[in-house]
C-alpha cells in the first residue's frame, strides 16, 4: 500500500502508518541512541490496527521490505513490537510525559517518548536482554504505572546513562592524582615512579572502571596478582590507597570507607646485604682494572667509589653538582635529598675521588653526561651489573654499597644515632637494622671475658 504497511500477525491483518517526517529526528536519534530511546515523532496507529500480542503472533510477524513497522498490543496502552527489515523484533513502550512543557500560548504540551524494552526472545537463542511477550508486557505495565504517577522513565533512564557516562573512572582519578598531588607535593623522582607504576600495573587493568564501582575484591585481585614481587605489590597498594583517599576527599566516592583499606599487605623481607672485606678487595681490583683499561665510563667508576665512601643514595651522587661541594669544610650540602636538605661529610678518600675528576668548562654536574655537559650521567645500573659480575658479587645491588658504609660504621662501634646522622635517616627505626652489627664489639668483649674466666678455672693465664 502507498501510505502504510500491511502486517500479517497470524490472527488478523493490521496496518501501521509510518512516522511523520521530523527534520530533527536523525540528529536527535544519533545523539540519544546510547540511551535506547527513540525520540523521533511516534507514528500514529489508526483505530482497529491493534492486536493481542502473543508469542505465536509475534513469531508470525513478517519483516517489511525496508525500514520498520510497529504493531501495538491491545493492553496495556503504549506497549508494542517494532519489526525491522532485518527481521529483528523489539518490544517498545511509548507514552506522553505529563505536564512537562508549556507552549507559546501557555498550553501544556505533553512530550512523547518511546523506550526500547528488549528484543523478542526466540526459542533456542540466548540473546542478552531478550524478553518473552509476557515479560515485556509486565515491564510495560510497570512503566505505565510510573507514567501515571507523574514519572518519566525514559528521561530517568537517560539521566542515569548521562550520569554513568560522566562518572569519573580510575583513569580520570589517576590523572587528577598526578596533577593535584604527585606533581605538587612529591619529589620529581617519586612522581615519575608513580607514573610508571600506574602505566605498568594499574591502568591496563582498571583505567575504564568507574571510581564509584571499584570494589575491594577487584583491587585485591590487582595487588595480589603481584605476589611474586611483594615490594611492588605493596607499592601499588599504597598508591591506590592514596588515590582513593583523595577520591573520598574530592567527593568522588559516597562511602566513608576506603576500598583499599581491607586489601592485605605483603610481608616484606628486608635486605641486609653488606660487602665483606674480601668482597670489597675484589671490587677494588675490578674498579682499578676498569679504570686502567677504560672498559667502563669514568663516571660510573667514580660513582661506585663515592657511593661506598659517602653512604649516599644513588640519586644523590648522580645528581651531585659542583656548587654543592664545600672543600674548605669537607662537606656536601644537598639542598633536596629524599629526607630534605642534608649535609654529607667527606672523608679524605672521598675527597681524593672528587679531586681526581675532570671538570670541563660549563660542566654543572660532578658526573656529567658524556654527550651533554649540562646533563647528569645515566645508565649506571647495567654498568654496575657488569662490574659486580666480574668481582663475583652475586646478588649485590648498587644500594648495598650504602648498607656496607653503615655496617662498617657499626663495626667501628659507632652508635646508631651517629650512623643515622651520617646516612641522613629521618626515622631512627630505619637505622635500627644495623643494631646487631653495633653490638658485635660487645660480643667480642664478652668472648674475651669468658675465655679469661675459663682459663682461670683451669689454672691457665691468658
Amino acid at each position: 500500500m502507498r501510505n502504510g504497511t500491511t502486517v500479517n500477525t497470524g490472527q488478523e491483518t493490521v496496518r501501521s502508518v509510518p512516522s511523520v517526517p521530523n527534520p530533527t529526528a536523525a540528529s536527535t536519534s544519533r545523539r540519544d541512541a546510547r540511551f535506547a530511546i527513540d525520540p523521533g515523532t511516534v507514528p500514529t496507529v489508526p483505530a482497529g490496527s491493534r492486536a493481542r500480542l502473543t508469542k505465536r503472533a509475534v513469531e508470525a510477524l513478517r519483516s517489511p521490505a525496508e525500514g520498520s513497522v510497529f504493531v501495538w498490543d491491545i493492553e496495556p496502552p503504549g506497549f508494542g513490537v517494532r519489526v525491522l527489515d532485518s527481521g529483528v523484533k523489539t518490544f517498545v513502550f511509548q507514552y506522553r510525559v505529563k505536564n512537562r512543557h508549556v507552549g507559546a500560548l501557555g498550553a501544556r504540551q505533553r512530550q512523547q517518548r518511546r523506550m526500547k524494552l528488549g528484543r523478542f526472545h526466540v526459542d533456542g537463542t540466548a540473546a542478552e536482554g531478550a524478553l518473552t511477550v509476557d515479560a515485556a508486557r509486565s515491564l510495560a505495565r510497570r512503566l505505565l504505572a510510573e507514567v501515571e504517577a507523574g514519572g518519566d522513565p525514559a528521561g530517568e533512564r537517560r539521566a542515569l546513562a548521562v550520569a554513568d557516562r560522566d562518572a569519573p573512572s580510575i583513569g580520570d582519578l589517576a590523572r587528577e592524582y598526578l596533577e593535584q598531588h604527585a606533581d605538587r607535593h612529591k619529589k620529581l623522582s617519586s612522581a615519575k615512579e608513580d607514573r610508571r607504576i600506574l602505566a605498568v600495573h594499574v591502568l591496563p587493568a582498571l583505567a575504564a572502571t568507574k571510581v564509584r564501582d571499584a570494589t575491594t575484591a577487584e583491587l585485591a585481585r590487582l595487588v595480589h596478582g603481584l605476589k611474586a614481587t611483594p615490594v611492588m605489590a605493596n607499592r601499588v597498594r599504597a598508591l591506590l590507597s592514596k588515590m582513593f583517599a583523595l577520591a573520598m576527599k574530592w567527593k568522588w566516592l559516597s562511602t566513608e570507607i576506603n576500598p583499599v583499606a581491607a586489601v592485605d599487605r605483603y610481608r616484606e623481607k628486608k635486605r641486609q646485604r653488606f660487602l665483606t672485606a674480601d668482597e670489597l678487595r675484589r671490587l677494588g681490583v675490578v674498579l682499578a682494572e676498569a679504570e686502567r683499561d677504560a672498559t667502563e665510563p669514568w663516571q660510573a667508576i667514580a660513582a661506585v667509589r663515592l657511593l661506598l665512601l659517602t653512604g649516599c643514595r644513588r640519586s644523590e651522587i648522580l645528581t651531585l653538582q659542583w656548587t654543592w661541594i664545600d672543600r674548605e669544610r669537607g662537606m656536601i650540602h644537598l639542598p633536596d635529598s629524599k629526607t630534605g636538605a642534608k649535609a654529607v661529610y667527606l672523608s679524605a678518600p672521598a675527597m681524593a675521588v672528587l679531586d681526581a675528576l675532570p671538570k670541563r668548562g660549563r660542566q654543572r654536574y660532578v658526573l656529567s653526561s658524556a654527550r651533554r655537559r649540562t646533563a647528569p650521567f645515566v645508565g649506571i645500573g647495567h654498568i654496575w651489573e657488569r662490574l659486580a659480575k666480574r668481582a663475583g658479587l652475586e646478588g649485590v645491588r648498587l644500594h648495598d654499597l650504602r648498607h656496607t658504609f653503615a655496617s662498617f660504621g657499626a663495626g667501628l662501634n659507632a652508635g646508631l644515632p651517629m650512623i643515622g646522622a651520617l646516612l641522613g635517616h629521618a626515622n631512627p627505626s630505619t637505622t635500627a637494622r644495623y643494631a646487631h652489627l653495633a653490638a658485635d664489639p660487645v660480643r667480642q668483649l664478652n668472648d674475651r671475658i669468658g675465655g679469661a674466666l675459663e682459663g682461670a678455672l683451669v689454672g691457665i693465664t691468658r
